[in-house]
C-alpha cells in the first residue's frame, strides 16, 4: 500500500514541470517505498490521473491529510468528503478569478 500524504507545508518543492517525472520515481519505487509526502497539489492529481487510467490500482493508494486517510475509487475520485486545507489552494484561486470575471 502508498500512502501518499499531503502536507502543503512540507519542504521539498516539485516544479510543474518535473511533476510526471516525480510520480513516475513514486510509483516505480512502490514496492519499497509505503509512504511518501508531497506539498503540490499536482502530484496528488497526477497520482490520480494514473490510477484513473489504470496504472495503478486504487486499492493500492491511500492519500492522507492531517492523520485523516482519503481513498479513492477506480476513477481517481476521493470516497470520503475532502477536509479544508486538502489540495485546495488552485481551486480556491480559480474561484477567486471566475468571481472576477462575472463582475465584469
Amino acid at each position: 500500500m502508498l500512502i501518499v500524504t499531503y502536507d502543503p507545508n512540507f519542504k521539498v518543492c516539485v516544479p510543474d514541470g518535473r511533476v510526471k517525472e516525480v510520480v513516475d520515481n513514486i510509483v516505480s519505487f512502490n514496492d519499497q517505498r509505503t509512504e511518501v509526502t508531497v506539498s503540490n497539489e499536482l502530484v496528488v492529481d497526477e497520482l490520480r490521473l494514473r490510477v484513473c487510467r489504470g496504472e495503478i490500482n486504487h486499492g493500492d493508494v491511500v492519500f492522507r491529510f492531517n492523520g485523516q486517510d482519503l481513498p479513492v475509487d477506480r476513477d481517481g475520485r476521493f470516497t470520503v468528503k475532502i477536509p479544508k486545507g486538502f489540495c485546495d489552494l488552485g481551486i480556491d484561486i480559480l474561484e477567486g478569478i471566475l468571481c472576477g470575471m462575472a463582475k465584469e
